[in-house]
């Protein structure tokens, strides 16, 4: 079926001019956002979206999230930048602290709607999480009911992240992803979502 072209149901407003095709097809790779060894970093202002910004492991683009105000601080490189928000294994959930208390190289599986923070995430921060549907505002939001699972791995060096789902999975949906695999993984559930922009002529 081509893009666009499914029941409105398939649309993030059921509206046709709503937002066609956000899961269900592949994973899509989620650019400009990673972890290393548990702490989550990213690009800012949506940065990663433009080629002209290094997404490469070393690069000095990426950026720790402050756990007290959300601002952007350099990593260490290590994953442990004091007060970072770094993901934590909690109660058979992912929990956002500053610490990790149960670190392991291995995939973790949590319900997106189950995703908290401890006392230690201040409130700029849980909204930055959010923004990035990393954190659900509350357990109703994005899909709880349909129990939307997320996967991540806290004690590997460093793990890319893709979202949405695919069509072999039905855990799957708009408030899903995938942060378990290198950034060099392919599959064929594995795409991107591609985007046209008319750049200006010389």
């Amino acid at each position: 079926m081509a893009t666009g072209t499914g029941p409105l149901t398939w649309y993030h407003d059921g509206s046709p001019s709503g937002i066609a095709d956000l899961c269900g097809n592949v994973w899509e790779w989620s650019g400009g956002i990673r972890t290393v060894y548990g702490e989550l970093q990213v690009l800012a202002n949506n940065n990663g979206a433009d080629a002209a910004n290094s997404q490469g492991a070393s690069s000095s683009e990426w950026k720790a999230i402050n756990a007290d105000d959300g601002s952007l601080i350099t990593p260490d490189g290590s994953g442990t930048t004091a007060n970072s928000v770094k993901m934590d294994w909690v109660s058979s959930h992912l929990r956002y602290a500053k610490t990790i208390t149960t670190k392991e190289d291995t995939s973790r599986d949590t319900a997106f709607k189950s995703i908290d923070c401890d006392g230690s995430i201040g409130e700029s921060a849980k909204l930055l999480l959010q923004s990035l549907g990393m954190l659900p505002y509350s357990a109703e939001d994005l899909c709880a009911t349909a129990n939307h699972h997320c996967w991540f791995n806290n004690g590997a060096s460093e793990r890319a992240f893709y979202s949405g789902g695919y069509w072999g999975n039905s855990s799957c949906g708009l408030a899903s992803f995938y942060g378990n695999n290198t950034r060099s993984d392919s599959w064929p559930g594995i795409g991107f979502r591609a985007a046209f922009v008319k750049l200006p002529t010389a």
